[in-house]
């Protein structure tokens, strides 16, 4: 596991995005999966009414959960692209909160944080 404090927060976002000192998380597949009990991951890589590509992860008793892929992450895959364990070896989960304190989940690439992305 591994946190970055963004210490500049200017420095590679796009002009008119505020970020002050935003805690950024990433954990890997394997943990978060054990940490969170799944006992299924989609096949294939699924996606959203919005066009957004995710992967779903779903526990032993049913209950399912979406984590979409960063915007930049999801540049290298496609709807349909094999969820295999190099795609899975290759991306981190990512954990920041939004200015409206929500806590948002998304697929990063692994040792690239998309911070922009984790915005969204």
């Amino acid at each position: 596991m591994s946190t970055q404090e963004l210490q500049n927060p200017s420095m590679g976002i796009a002009e008119g995005v505020a970020i002050s000192a935003t805690k950024l998380r990433t954990v890997s597949i394997k943990a978060y999966v054990a940490e969170r009990g799944y006992a299924r991951i989609s096949s294939t890589v699924l996606e959203t009414v919005n066009k957004i590509p995710y992967i779903m992860f779903t526990t032993s008793e049913g209950v399912s959960d979406v984590v979409c892929f960063s915007k930049r992450t999801a540049e290298g895959v496609s709807v349909g692209t094999p969820v295999t364990k190099e795609l899975l070896g290759s991306l981190d989960i990512g954990f920041t909160t939004n200015a409206s304190g929500e806590e948002r989940v998304k697929l990063v690439t692994k040792g690239g944080m998309d911070i922009a992305g984790l915005l969204d």
